[in-house]
């Protein structure tokens, strides 16, 4: 992932922009990548980066990384790692949590909260039938299981289209 404080003058002033690895090797940290709004409630606005070749069994994960007065410090670090807040890992092996998401104020508490799919979950309904996990906001603090999400919807059937858990859009 590759973020810019300000928009630079041209694409090739490379020295404005921050790079954030991933954890592992083909994790594919920032295939799913969103703005979440502020999830934290601190008027600062927040970035979801979703990973789901997490780990050697591609549960996924999804990292909230909070934005904040001293979030060019935290940037310097250069690693997912060290700067996320918050990773929520996939259920399941072959899960592929990584899609993400902000959606809004869903609860309408005055704190944006954030959703995120699992397009591999293996529901009742049928392999790769999928699943999303809504978070209400403020979402902080350490690693997290999905299954702590407020609300959680299952795919029906991946035959029938539902794809449950591929690219959220709110």
């Amino acid at each position: 992932v590759w973020v810019a404080f300000d928009l630079p003058t041209t694409w090739l002033d490379i020295d404005e922009f921050h790079r954030l690895d991933g954890e592992s090797k083909n994790d594919f940290a920032s295939e799913g990548l969103a703005g979440a709004g502020d999830v934290d409630g601190d008027g600062y606005d927040d970035i979801l980066v979703g990973a789901p070749g997490y780990d050697l069994e591609d549960r996924g994960a999804v990292y909230v990384v909070l934005g904040g007065a001293d979030v060019f410090d935290y940037f310097l670090q250069d690693d997912l790692i060290l700067i996320q807040h918050t990773r929520l890992v996939g259920e399941n092996p072959d899960d592929e949590l990584g899609v993400v998401s902000g959606a809004g104020d869903f609860n309408l508490d005055g704190v944006d909260d954030l959703i995120v799919g699992a397009p591999g979950y293996d529901g009742k309904k049928g392999e790769n039938s999928g699943r999303a996990y809504l978070f209400f906001g403020p979402v902080d603090g350490g690693p997290r299981g999905v299954s702590e999400a407020d609300l959680i919807v299952d795919g029906a059937s991946f035959t029938l289209g539902d794809f449950v858990g591929t690219p959220v859009f709110v």
